[in-house]
């Protein structure tokens, strides 16, 4: 497990990413912060997916109050 300061140590990247929803809006936002894929590598997942899918692997996020 990672703890809330080695979280805020990781390296920080900031990407543009662009928002659709098809028939609604499309924008843009800029994301900063440490890719999930390294944050699950150094909490000790054994194997990153590169891509989520319908029929495959779903993380479950979980804020400290819970």
């Amino acid at each position: 497990s990672l703890s809330f300061d080695e979280l805020r140590c990781l390296p920080r990247v900031e990407t543009n990413a662009p928002l659709i929803c098809p028939g609604f809006f499309t924008d843009h936002a800029t994301w900063a912060g440490t890719p999930i894929k390294n944050v699950l590598e150094l909490a000790g997942l054994q194997e990153v997916p590169l891509a989520f899918s319908n029929e495959g692997s779903r993380i479950i996020f979980k804020n400290a109050a819970e």
